[in-house]
């Protein structure tokens, strides 16, 4: 199946619609707006976005409270249809690309957690495999460079030229806005988005 019928998927749509309203509080206008975007412009985002046609607007960068302590996340926040269509897109690419991701990893799937990976490692012990790992890179998603995700965009999208032509306008596009007013600054795999994750 192509990645353009995975982002096509009914149920795909449904299930970011449903993980928004449930980890969001909308107001009933914006909960139509995003049910009308599920239902009537589904088509024409992916159509867009496959053929490298889809603008995804100038986000807003916030910064949020790190739970239990006194720092400060920076995220970018895009409109309500980017915001489904992003979760669409994490779905469909994790499935897309399922087989290149290593059974060992166990970061950003789907019914996994340190619990999971510390239970895989007690059942598959072995005197090679023995441990478990657990990375957290201080602002990473803020971190990666340009030529890093150019280098990233290059091998898994070579032969979707206007897939990758969307993601580079994405990525490369460095207009965000700071309260209210527009700056240019890097934003790396933009942290706040369901994207990022992959």
């Amino acid at each position: 199946m192509s990645l353009k019928e995975e982002l096509l998927k009914e149920e795909v749509w449904t299930n970011n619609f449903n993980k928004l309203l449930n980890h969001h509080k909308f107001s009933k206008e914006d909960e139509s707006k995003l049910f009308a975007i599920k239902e009537y412009k589904r088509e024409e985002l992916v159509e867009k976005f496959c053929n490298g046609d889809l603008d995804f607007g100038t986000p807003r960068k916030l910064q949020i409270a790190k739970s239990g302590t006194q720092k400060k996340r920076v995220v970018y926040l895009y409109d309500l249809d980017i915001r489904l269509f992003f979760g669409v897109l994490y779905e469909g690419l994790s499935i897309y690309f399922s087989d290149a991701i290593n059974e060992r990893c166990f970061s950003y799937k789907k019914n996994t957690s340190t619990i999971t990976a510390v239970k895989y490692i007690k059942e598959n012990r072995t005197e090679e495999y023995n441990y478990c790992v657990k990375v957290d890179i201080h602002a990473y998603f803020n971190s990666v460079c340009k030529d890093r995700v150019k280098e990233m965009l290059d091998e898994l999208f070579s032969d979707e030229v206007g897939i990758k032509t969307s993601l580079e306008h994405l990525y490369f596009n460095d207009c965000v806005l700071d309260n209210n007013k527009k700056i240019h600054e890097w934003k790396g795999l933009i942290p706040g988005t369901a994207l990022a994750s992959f």
